[in-house]
């Protein structure tokens, strides 16, 4: 058995001959501690368990995350500041699934980032996620695409024939 508790209280969390498994559905920034009992052959607990072990989950991501003022070569990236992170990293993809990194994540200490350098050519999409006071990187926000900004291929000028001094 799997014993955890967030509050001090040790409930079973699993019951598994596994020597490995993952435990999901932890609330963010929470310390949860673990302790591992064995079963015996009938099924009941034994008295003896491992030493307890504690682990904090990482910081919630940003809720939103937004892209503001695209242009052919940049663009403003935005998003609400989540409380205790030290900062934030932006991943920028060639993907619209978020699957395939453009190097690695951009550190930025505020809410905002302006990544510069793109290429109107090809496609983009980003995620952010927070930093805490040790560094650990937490998870993503929904991977979402940027939108293309169109090329122009022409301009229009309209002109006032009578104020111009066009013909002279």
């Amino acid at each position: 058995n799997v014993r955890s508790s967030a509050d001090g209280y040790m409930s079973v969390v699993l019951n598994t001959a596994s020597t490995l498994q993952t435990i999901t559905g932890l609330a963010p920034e929470t310390t949860y501690t673990y302790k591992i009992c064995a079963v015996n052959a009938d099924g009941a607990e034994e008295t003896t368990c491992s030493s307890t072990v504690s682990a904090t989950t990482a910081l919630a991501p940003p809720v939103t995350a937004s892209a503001a003022n695209i242009t052919m070569t940049s663009v403003d990236f935005d998003w609400p500041d989540v409380t205790n992170a030290a900062g934030y990293e932006v991943y920028l993809y060639d993907d619209a699934a978020c699957t395939s990194a453009i190097g690695t994540g951009h550190a930025v200490a505020a809410s905002s980032w302006n990544a510069t350098g793109l290429d109107l050519d090809r496609s983009y999409a980003y995620e952010v996620r927070t930093v805490d006071a040790a560094g650990f990187i937490g998870a993503p926000t929904a991977c979402r695409e940027l939108p293309t900004p169109t090329k122009r291929t022409s301009i229009g000028i309209s002109v006032d024939s009578a104020s111009s001094d066009l013909g002279h």
